[in-house]
């Protein structure tokens, strides 16, 4: 029987406790939120409800995940450095890691496995957890000088919960969903605030294309903020963006509609 410690039951860590079989997995989850672990111990989603990390000692072994935004892993694992090490196997689920791997550099972290589930949601909480999150989905998973053993078990952790796995070099990780995952929801929030200074009424005029820059839109500000200012490669691609949107400006500016055409035609 493993071992399972959740830090953080939002919508990642909530369906995470939700989706494990627990004839094979013993559940324990670590929150603030009094409500969210009530509810994960009333639903038998977990096993036993803790109120801090420091509870984890009396555990000989388990898998630990930090189920916490970016800046919130990286607060509790620097309060919790003798996580680092020990026998547990360690993951998050940011999908910026660039801080992180910077912190994890000064130690022998060969217990920890970088993680990321591409299986989010612009809804957030416990509430809106699902056992079925994963299941069909991909997760990313990254390693600097990890052990077999524990980049096993984690991989087996997410294949449990029906996720298809894939190892991915850290070094690259942040440059790439900072164009396929941030650029697109900074778009989104900025879009909206247009449409807010214009005074328009999304709910009556909204297009099928404008309702998933809406749904970006009204993810996690908590969690969005913090990747925002923590992948270092964003800015690079906003400036890129930048130049993108006024360079189709000036083609819909000019009488040069075959350029323009040009332009749109190589996306099809």
């Amino acid at each position: 029987m493993n071992n399972i410690i959740i830090c953080g039951i939002g919508l990642i860590g909530g369906s995470i406790a939700k989706g494990l079989p627990k004839d094979n997995f013993n559940v324990y989850v670590i929150d603030s939120n009094l409500d969210s672990k009530n509810n994960a111990i009333r639903n038998k989603h977990a096993h036993e409800a803790m109120d801090s990390v420091e509870e984890v000692k009396k555990l000989e072994d388990a898998i630990f995940i930090f189920a916490t935004p970016p800046k919130t892993t990286l607060e509790i694992l620097k309060k919790n450095e003798w996580l680092l090490g020990s026998k547990f196997s360690v993951t998050d689920v940011t999908s910026v890691k660039t801080e992180l791997i910077k912190y994890l550099k000064g130690f022998d972290a060969e217990n920890f496995i970088l993680s990321h589930p591409i299986s989010g949601s612009h809804l957030s909480g416990f509430e809106n957890s699902s056992e079925n999150l994963f299941a069909g989905k991909t997760t990313i998973i990254s390693s600097f000088g990890s052990s077999k053993f524990h980049l096993d078990r984690i991989q087996n952790l997410w294949k449990s919960l029906k996720s298809n796995v894939i190892e991915l070099d850290y070094e690259n990780h942040d440059k790439l969903f900072s164009l396929t995952s941030h650029l697109p929801h900074f778009v989104a929030y900025s879009l909206m605030k247009v449409l807010h200074d214009n005074n328009i009424d999304i709910s009556t005029y909204a297009g099928g294309g404008l309702k998933e820059f809406i749904r970006l839109s009204q993810s996690s500000p908590e969690m969005w903020g913090d990747i925002f200012q923590s992948n270092a490669h964003l800015n690079k691609h906003i400036d890129e963006l930048v130049e993108k949107l006024i360079e189709l400006k000036e083609l819909s500016s000019s009488k040069d509609g075959f350029a323009l055409k040009e332009y749109l035609k190589q996306f099809k």
